[in-house]
């Protein structure tokens, strides 16, 4: 992991940091956009196989009454939720339910391993916003870049878009041609210090800690309508880590804007 002199114009890993390298390990690397290490985008023919990532599709998994109630004012307030996700997600899965020995993979979307927090709801990994892996935080998907930083044992609804570490990744203005986008997304792969602090696409799981993560899910046709995109900052908190290595989150959206275009040619 590079230290790097961070532009004060907050352009966070273009031409900077140029360099390819990953974290080389599968379950540690976040989805390339585009075409690359990462799925390939979807054509109109795949669509029927994608299945629906609306608020509220397929089964939603219980979270505690007492977690519920710990964190009842934070989810009074716009933009909160609470969300448990499953270690043991369906990642080869075609549709919605699918047949298997784990009952989440034919109730819950997904099998309940990924959120997209731009829908608020289960996702399929291609099209979630963050996902849990072998013990890991993974954010990016299909056209879709992830910034993430753990912030350590900080309060959620202390958070705000001025924290250090969260200005640098709200203040990011994305690349719009492709070719700048797979050189930012290689360099979050590969994860920055900046700070004391590390900004990459992927990060342990620790109870206790909050995450900001900075979600930009670029506008492109191919992609299902129902999917929203859009250009989003959220911070959550890990306030349960099964033994299992289930994982129940409170999140709260900081921002929102529209999703931003890309170049495809470029």
């Amino acid at each position: 992991m590079t230290t790097c002199a961070f532009r004060p114009v907050y352009v966070l890993f273009v031409v900077t940091l140029g360099s390819s390298l990953s974290l080389g390990q599968e379950t540690r690397r976040a989805t390339t956009i585009g075409t690359g290490s990462g799925p390939p985008a979807p054509s109109d023919n795949d669509r029927s196989a994608l299945p629906p990532t609306k608020p509220g599709a397929g089964k939603r998994l219980a979270t505690s009454r007492e977690d519920r109630e710990r964190f009842a004012n934070l989810l009074k307030l716009p933009g909160a939720g609470i969300i448990k996700l499953l270690k043991n997600s369906c990642e080869n899965a075609t549709s919605a339910y699918v047949t298997s020995a784990d009952p989440a993979c034919n109730e819950v979307v997904g099998g309940g391993g990924q959120i997209s927090f731009r829908t608020r709801g289960y996702s399929i990994a291609p099209l979630a916003d963050l996902k849990i892996r072998e013990g890991y935080f993974i954010a990016g998907g299909q056209y879709t870049q992830g910034a993430m930083v753990d912030l350590g044992e900080m309060a959620v609804d202390k958070v705000t878009a001025a924290v250090p570490g969260v200005d640098l990744i709200a203040q990011y203005e994305p690349p719009t041609t492709l070719s700048q986008v797979r050189q930012e997304t290689a360099a979050l792969n590969e994860g920055r210090q900046w700070k004391g602090l590390v900004i990459g696409a992927t990060a342990p799981i620790s109870p206790g800690h909050t995450y900001a993560l900075r979600s930009m899910a670029y506008k492109v046709d191919a992609l299902k309508a129902d999917d929203k995109r859009a250009d989003i900052l959220v911070v959550f908190n890990v306030i349960r880590l099964d033994d299992n290595g289930d994982v129940t989150l409170v999140w709260r959206e900081l921002q929102r804007k529209d999703a931003p275009h890309i170049d495809l040619t470029k």
